[in-house]
């Protein structure tokens, strides 16, 4: 843990932490007169910037400081104290104990927060209980005393903070709902990766590319086009439907070769029930490419806004697209596409106009005029649908989204926060996917055999230096983050940036 030079520096075990805090806010220092002269020096309380970025190690924050990849961190530990070993973990060491733990200085046994999901005594066993859900903490936190003490608070991706009961009146956003299947279309099936998309939950649709006939309004191709159906199932059927997109290939290059280098995606009707596998000819009704909702060539993404149903009627949501292969003889086509999703924001207590904190105020601003919110995730992955870079990219992309949201907040709304809670999940995100493949031992100083070597076979794999790579472009994420909250909340800011824990490369689980 890093903080800047204050009075927080004072304080070290984790239980002192909000103490610390409050004495950074008037409401919490009594006043001083012991004697008439000298006159003690007025106390001047001011912004606190709290910033946690998920299974971040310290070690590797000063490492990657000192290599300058963490310039944001790299002054806080020049200019600031560190806690010598970090600040004691809270057990067991993982998202739904440490950020609970953090926002109330209370161990889990006190606030109620066990574990990312848990057994309740005295309830169904078969029935989990989440440690971000509303009713869960029964200790309070940090922000809900800074507001009771009239203070301005917001917290952007601070984990759990869409939990807090009583909730915030500050803007709030808490990571994202999800309304729908995500996985790839592919024309090279592999069995392995079919299986493996089974196990974990994702979609594998096989495609069957058939020459494209009755499309309107669509660029020139230089050699036949051909056109696919998408299906994307609903997991939430009263917010959000079925949706089918129509994809139109075509070869863009004017140089007398067959080298299809684009898919453009319409929005279509899905035609009814939809069914893992993907439709082979769209309906010609809805094959105009002046309604595309993405033009891409191999390796682009594209951002898709789509409209909600149901109680959510008129709200935006959004989903990524990616070309994952486009060959240029098509033998081999991947387009991958993300969940749609909506941020899960609130503003209870705003005022700058009359419906801004309803579904359509607030949270639909950061919805319809900003990126769709996004991030790293394992299962297409780990089932093999999609390659690391990939995993890679969305993962970064949440900096897209959330960069957007906290700027528009304090530089368009105007709200200048008291406190400002930020937080980060890409660092641990990539720490459970790489940090295994690092390490040549274990704590035992026995041999990793998935030291780079992903299968486990014997193979190395050639890629420390690229997973590395990963590894520090989550901190560098982090270390970004960080330097926006400061620059938006002040320098001058009592800064304290911290973990919810830390993080021991894994290759086995029980």
């Amino acid at each position: 843990m890093i903080r800047s030079r204050s009075v927080a520096a004072r304080c070290r075990p984790l239980a002192l932490l909000l103490v610390c805090l409050l004495l950074l806010l008037p409401s919490a220092v009594p006043a001083l007169a012991f004697q008439a002269t000298p006159a003690p020096a007025a106390f001047a309380p001011g912004k606190v910037l709290l910033f946690a970025a998920d299974g971040m190690r310290q070690d590797l924050a000063e490492r990657y400081a000192a290599d300058g990849a963490m310039p944001a961190f790299a002054d806080l530990l020049a200019e600031g104290v560190r806690a010598e070993g970090g600040l004691l973990q809270a057990f067991p060491p993982n998202t739904g104990t440490g950020w609970a733990t953090l926002a109330t200085g209370a161990w889990p046994a006190s606030h109620g927060s066990m574990n990312n999901t848990f057994h309740r005594p005295g309830g169904d066993f078969a029935a989990a209980s989440s440690g971000f859900a509303p009713g869960i903490l029964q200790t309070d936190t940090l922000a809900q005393a800074a507001e009771r003490g009239g203070k301005s608070v917001v917290a952007v991706e601070w984990v759990g903070t869409r939990g807090y009961d009583p909730g915030l009146q500050g803007p709030v956003v808490d990571y994202r709902s999800t309304f729908s299947e995500r996985g790839v279309m592919t024309n090279t099936v592999v069995p392995e990766q079919r299986a493996g998309a089974e196990r974990f939950g994702v979609v594998y649709q096989e495609a069957d590319l058939q020459p494209a006939t009755g499309w309107t309004n669509v660029p020139e191709s230089f050699s036949p086009p051909f056109e696919q159906r998408l299906l994307q199932e609903s997991t939430d059927d009263e917010a959000n439907p079925d949706r089918a997109f129509d994809l139109y290939l075509y070869d863009a290059t004017d140089d007398g070769a067959v080298n299809y280098d684009r898919v453009l995606v319409v929005a279509a009707d899905p035609g009814g029930a939809a069914t893992p596998a993907a439709a082979s000819s769209p309906t010609a009704s809805a094959k105009d490419g002046a309604a595309a909702v993405a033009d891409l060539a191999a390796g682009e993404w594209a951002d898709v806004k789509v409209t909600l149903t149901g109680e959510q009627a008129g709200q935006t949501a959004g989903f990524y697209l990616k070309a994952v292969d486009l060959t240029p003889d098509l033998s081999a086509f991947r387009l991958y596409f993300t969940a749609v999703a909506r941020a899960n924001a609130t503003y209870a207590g705003c005022d700058y106009a009359a419906d801004c904190a309803g579904p359509l105020g607030f949270a639909e601003t950061l919805a319809a005029d900003f990126p769709s919110p996004t991030g790293a995730d394992f299962a297409p992955l780990e089932a093999g649908i999609i390659d690391e870079a990939t995993y890679v990219e969305q993962g970064l992309m949440w900096r897209d989204a959330h960069h957007a949201y906290l700027r528009y907040i304090v530089e368009e709304l105007g709200v200048s926060p008291d406190l400002l809670l930020v937080g980060t999940p890409v660092t641990d995100e990539f720490s459970h996917q790489f940090l295994g493949l690092l390490a040549e031992t274990d704590l035992d100083g026995d041999p990793n055999p998935y030291y780079d070597d992903l299968a486990g076979e014997g193979s190395p794999d050639g890629r420390v230096e690229v997973r590395e790579g990963f590894v520090q472009a989550a901190y560098g994420l982090a270390d970004e983050t960080l330097a926006l909250a400061r620059g938006l909340i002040g320098d001058d800011a009592a800064t304290i940036a911290t973990s919810d824990h830390g993080f021991a490369p894994a290759y086995y689980a029980v």
